[in-house]
Protein backbone atom coordinates (compact mmCIF):
# COMPACT_ATOMS: atom_id res chain seq x y z
CA UNK A 1 0.00 0.00 0.00
CA UNK A 2 1.35 3.81 -0.89
CA UNK A 3 0.27 4.90 2.32
CA UNK A 4 2.08 2.41 4.57
CA UNK A 5 5.28 2.54 2.60
CA UNK A 6 5.86 6.67 3.04
CA UNK A 7 4.92 6.47 6.35
CA UNK A 8 8.90 6.81 7.75
CA UNK A 9 8.70 9.98 4.84
CA UNK A 10 5.83 11.42 6.81
CA UNK A 11 7.17 10.95 10.12
CA UNK A 12 10.44 12.67 8.97
CA UNK A 13 8.44 15.13 8.11
CA UNK A 14 6.69 16.04 10.85
CA UNK A 15 9.55 15.80 13.55
CA UNK A 16 11.42 18.18 10.83
CA UNK A 17 8.16 20.94 11.38
CA UNK A 18 8.22 20.13 15.10
CA UNK A 19 12.30 20.98 15.60
CA UNK A 20 11.58 23.96 13.27
CA UNK A 21 8.62 25.19 15.05
CA UNK A 22 9.38 24.23 18.62
CA UNK A 23 13.10 24.87 18.47
CA UNK A 24 13.60 28.18 16.57
CA UNK A 25 11.17 30.62 17.60
CA UNK A 26 11.28 29.99 21.57
CA UNK A 27 14.86 31.11 22.13
CA UNK A 28 13.56 34.10 20.24
CA UNK A 29 10.83 34.77 22.04
CA UNK A 30 12.03 34.69 25.54
CA UNK A 31 15.50 36.08 24.14
CA UNK A 32 13.05 39.37 23.63
CA UNK A 33 11.06 39.26 26.96
CA UNK A 34 14.21 39.06 28.88
CA UNK A 35 15.69 42.03 26.76
CA UNK A 36 12.44 43.72 27.61
CA UNK A 37 12.63 43.25 31.28
CA UNK A 38 16.12 44.90 31.19
CA UNK A 39 16.48 48.35 33.39
CA UNK A 40 19.97 48.76 33.26
CA UNK A 41 22.44 47.77 30.29
CA UNK A 42 26.38 47.69 30.15
CA UNK A 43 27.89 50.24 27.58
CA UNK A 44 31.11 49.21 26.59
CA UNK A 45 32.84 51.26 23.37
CA UNK A 46 29.53 52.73 22.62
CA UNK A 47 27.67 49.49 22.20
CA UNK A 48 25.10 47.86 24.24
CA UNK A 49 26.66 44.80 26.27
CA UNK A 50 24.57 42.91 28.88
CA UNK A 51 22.23 43.18 30.71
CA UNK A 52 23.23 43.96 34.48
CA UNK A 53 19.53 45.19 36.25
CA UNK A 54 16.44 43.26 35.33
CA UNK A 55 13.05 44.03 36.38
CA UNK A 56 11.69 40.45 37.71
CA UNK A 57 8.21 41.61 38.28
CA UNK A 58 7.89 42.57 34.55
CA UNK A 59 9.83 39.49 33.37
CA UNK A 60 7.55 37.37 35.49
CA UNK A 61 4.53 38.64 34.27
CA UNK A 62 5.86 38.69 30.20
CA UNK A 63 6.93 35.04 30.62
CA UNK A 64 3.26 34.23 32.34
CA UNK A 65 1.67 35.98 29.29
CA UNK A 66 3.79 34.58 26.52
CA UNK A 67 3.07 30.83 28.27
CA UNK A 68 -0.62 31.27 28.78
CA UNK A 69 -1.20 32.21 25.03
CA UNK A 70 1.06 29.43 23.82
CA UNK A 71 -0.80 27.11 25.68
CA UNK A 72 -3.88 28.54 24.64
CA UNK A 73 -2.93 28.16 20.72
CA UNK A 74 -1.53 24.77 21.88
CA UNK A 75 -4.99 24.24 22.99
CA UNK A 76 -7.01 25.35 19.77
CA UNK A 77 -4.55 23.32 17.20
CA UNK A 78 -5.28 20.28 19.52
CA UNK A 79 -9.04 20.20 19.66
CA UNK A 80 -9.75 21.61 15.98
CA UNK A 81 -9.02 18.92 13.98
CA UNK A 82 -11.54 16.75 16.36
CA UNK A 83 -14.40 19.48 16.01
CA UNK A 84 -13.78 19.39 12.29
CA UNK A 85 -14.26 15.68 12.16
CA UNK A 86 -17.05 15.78 13.91
CA UNK A 87 -18.87 19.02 12.23
CA UNK A 88 -17.95 16.75 8.71
CA UNK A 89 -19.46 13.52 10.29
CA UNK A 90 -22.52 15.66 11.09
CA UNK A 91 -23.23 17.03 7.40
CA UNK A 92 -22.64 13.48 6.00
CA UNK A 93 -25.59 12.20 8.24
CA UNK A 94 -27.47 15.31 7.43
CA UNK A 95 -26.64 14.52 3.09
CA UNK A 96 -27.50 10.91 3.75
CA UNK A 97 -30.74 11.93 5.68
CA UNK A 98 -32.32 14.09 3.63
CA UNK A 99 -31.36 12.51 0.46
CA UNK A 100 -31.54 15.80 -1.75
CA UNK A 101 -34.79 16.98 -0.22
CA UNK A 102 -34.83 20.63 0.76
CA UNK A 103 -36.06 20.34 4.59
CA UNK A 104 -35.43 22.57 7.57
CA UNK A 105 -32.08 21.76 9.18
CA UNK A 106 -31.16 18.50 10.09
CA UNK A 107 -30.62 17.42 13.65
CA UNK A 108 -29.23 13.90 14.26
CA UNK A 109 -30.38 12.47 17.31
CA UNK A 110 -27.84 10.81 19.88
CA UNK A 111 -27.32 7.11 19.82
CA UNK A 112 -28.63 6.29 23.38
CA UNK A 113 -32.08 7.56 21.61
CA UNK A 114 -32.01 4.97 19.47
CA UNK A 115 -32.08 1.16 20.28
CA UNK A 116 -30.16 -0.17 17.48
Amino acid sequence: MCAESQKSFALGVQWIAVRLLGTIPAPILFGSLIDVSCELWQDTCKEQGACLFYDNQLMSTNVLILACVLKSLSCIFFFLPGCCTVLRRFRRECRKHHQGRQLRPCRIKSQRNHPN
